[in-house]
């Protein structure tokens, strides 16, 4: 059985304090991918499992002129459904989108409106997984199509999440998006109740099954809006079970082969437009180091923690073992 106890607190563990104060969670995320591994090692991937238990066993930081940690170096394994990955991948996607935001907002007088779109399906046992994703992106496709979304809908993110259910087992795939529109949508000819939305999903996806969509408009600040859209593609918490390892490792075969290869997030029209003026890289595929999130200028001095397994937490590198 997995160890999962923390170890005391040590003044040389690693806290990376955020702008609103907040610890991030590096330690919390490699714990959770350490377990991760151990269902790959079930799997027959040690390849994979020792990427997974390789992630970010050291980090770098510079730190900034108002104290905070400022990453400048990890080995970040890239596998999809590793925590630690999928995390950085989550903050990047915030970065980008608000980027993208902020971008539009100076392109157009009066700028744009938003709206959080959310489309869901049936849920589906796991070995249906990957054709009801296929079939979930493809009704997507069609829906942005439709000349009524086209005349209404001026730019959009989509990012696509599975939960799993503890119930039956089943998966539930469904897509998160921001719609940009003009702000005279609301009261214009353009506009679309959420009834019509529904019928609209309904028919994209040829399924006339469907009982919602969750559809409303992103007021003021749109940092919530954004923070919204901007989730794990699948959350740890639904497939990280140390005390279940057998049901864990059956969710982390079925989410890995359905999510294998897929563009979980895209954009389209101004946002896609503005991504590409801003020239910002890839979400998935991308630099985990810069997440696009601002920070201040930091010292030229890289302070580093690593791995201890042990102590299940980062411990401060003293000056003697820089070199090791």
């Amino acid at each position: 059985m997995y160890d999962t106890t923390i170890r005391p607190a040590s003044q040389d563990e690693l806290h990376d304090i955020d702008k609103r104060g907040q610890e991030k969670p590096w330690a919390e995320h490699k714990r959770e991918a350490q377990v991760l591994a151990m269902a790959y090692d079930l799997a027959a991937a040690p390849e994979k499992a020792a990427r997974v238990r390789a992630c970010a066993d050291s980090l770098g930081f510079y730190r900034t002129e108002e104290g905070r940690l400022k990453l400048k170096m990890a080995n970040f394994c890239r596998v999809r459904l590793c925590p630690i990955c999928q995390w950085r991948r989550a903050l990047k996607i915030y970065g980008q989108a608000r980027q993208i935001v902020d971008f539009l907002a100076t392109q157009r007088r009066g700028g744009y409106a938003y709206i959080m779109l959310t489309l869901t399906t049936p849920n589906v046992p796991g070995d249906q997984l990957p054709k009801g994703i296929d079939d979930l992106h493809r009704g997507w496709q069609r829906l942005m199509q439709r000349k009524q979304v086209k005349a209404a809908v001026k730019g959009w993110m989509r990012a696509t999440e599975v939960t799993c259910s503890n119930k039956d087992g089943t998966f539930h795939h469904h897509i998160h998006s921001i719609l940009a529109v003009l702000p005279s949508y609301f009261t214009g000819r353009t506009y679309i109740p959420q009834t019509q939305w529904l019928n609209l999903w309904r028919e994209a996806m040829r399924n006339q099954t469907i009982t919602q969509v969750d559809v409303r408009r992103a007021y003021g600040d749109m940092e919530k809006a954004v923070a919204e859209i901007a989730k794990y593609t699948a959350k740890p918490g639904q497939y990280i079970a140390p005390d279940d390892l057998d049901t864990m490792t059956k969710k982390v075969l079925t989410l890995d082969a359905a999510m294998a290869g897929r563009r979980c997030v895209s954009w389209g029209g101004c946002m896609a437009d503005a991504h590409k003026a801003l020239e910002l890289d890839d979400a998935e595929d991308g630099d985990l180091l810069d997440i696009g999130i601002s920070e201040d200028e930091a010292e030229e001095k890289l302070l580093i923690w690593d791995w201890a397994a042990g102590r299940k937490n980062y411990l401060k590198r003293k000056k003697s073992d820089e070199n090791a």
